[in-house]
């Protein structure tokens, strides 16, 4: 890292965490990875200001692994899947986050219903240059970012 980067990142590590009563924003400086945490269930209109909030760290931070932590999150629509697709895949045509990990974490009930949910059509929409993994545990999806090589092409 060189001496422009080090200021970069000691003025973004000031910033850090960005808390709601809804979210919470961090980096976990340790690990080098932006964390964000859910703490209740939300509405779209918290869910896409938390969204913003952490894609808007995952530009300025740099770091290639970040964890979601949905598990207080609650349900939503459609609309709010579609949202973040369309958000993720206009945001990553901004960004050089090629290689990046994110881990997702939800309750075992929600894991569950998505893996009775999923279908063929329904995950081959969208194409990202991102690995996605799913958790019901925190440190296997820190363990997961920590020691599982990422090399996307």
């Amino acid at each position: 890292m060189n001496y422009f980067n080090l200021i970069q990142y000691k003025a973004l590590m000031m910033l850090f965490p960005v808390e709601t009563d809804f979210y919470k924003v961090s980096l976990d400086d340790a690990d080098k990875m932006v964390i964000l945490y859910w703490k209740r269930k939300v509405n779209f209109p918290e869910y896409k200001d938390g969204f913003k909030m952490y894609l808007h760290f995952l530009k300025q931070s740099k770091v290639k692994r970040s964890i979601l932590d949905s598990t207080l999150r609650g349900d939503l629509d459609a609309e709010s899947d579609e949202w973040v697709l369309a958000t993720l895949n206009n945001e990553i045509a901004h960004l050089d986050i090629k290689d990046h990990q994110i881990a997702l974490v939800m309750s075992e009930e929600k894991y569950q219903q998505q893996i009775n949910s999923y279908s063929l059509l329904q995950a081959g929409h969208i194409v990202l240059p991102v690995g996605i993994n799913y958790f019901t545990n925190m440190e296997e999806a820190k363990h997961w970012l920590l020691h599982e090589d990422m090399s996307l092409s």
